[in-house]
């Protein structure tokens, strides 16, 4: 049979036993922490991936989208609009530079035989379209076919839509006279 323990030996007994027990203990929950910190790491690292794939997929996408006139601010189209430049044969071209034009005036050099578009940008830059021959006629006969094609445009800022094509040609004419260039008799005296 056993020999019977004192207190002294029984107290030892169950101190060494709880210190075997919490050994354990602290052992196991150790290991919990390392494996949640392994799985925190990767979860880090996917979260980092998903977020770099999703960033260069938004880069992509800005630059084919700014790589496209059409899908841009700056030149979106009605659809009368787009096949009408189609069936002019009119192409527009994918700009190499985009800036915010807040002004435009125009510059005849009749002498030269051009006429150049000055266009003031948001950073005060002045940039000069020459528009050699008649070609600015090309540039209004476009605005005019905008214009026409989707009216929506007159709305989207300050402007207010021109009154007629007749007025207009008035107006553009009395200006010319002002400036005192050498023009052709008025449209309305044609008539």
């Amino acid at each position: 049979m056993a020999a019977k323990q004192s207190p002294d030996e029984v107290q030892e007994a169950r101190r060494v036993k709880d210190a075997i027990r919490d050994t354990g203990y602290l052992n196991e929950r150790k290991r919990i922490e390392t494996a949640n910190a392994e799985k925190t790491a990767r979860l880090r690292t996917l979260r980092l991936a998903k977020e770099a794939t999703e960033r260069e997929a938004a880069q992509k996408e800005a630059a084919e989208r700014d790589s496209n006139p059409l899908s841009t601010g700056a030149v979106k189209c009605c659809d009368a609009q787009l096949s009408s430049m189609r069936n002019n044969s009119m192409r527009t071209p994918i700009p190499q530079f985009r800036f915010r034009a807040v002004s435009m005036e125009l510059a005849a050099h009749l002498e030269e035989r051009r006429v150049d578009m000055l266009i003031v940008t948001e950073d005060g830059t002045t940039l000069a379209i020459e528009c050699g021959n008649d070609t600015i006629l090309n540039v209004q006969r476009h605005i005019e076919q905008i214009s026409r094609d989707c009216p929506q445009i007159a709305s989207w800022g300050d402007a207010k839509p021109a009154a007629s094509s007749q007025s207009n040609t008035e107006n553009n004419y009395d200006a010319a006279v002002s400036e005192g260039w050498r023009v052709m008799p008025s449209p309305t005296s044609l008539q």
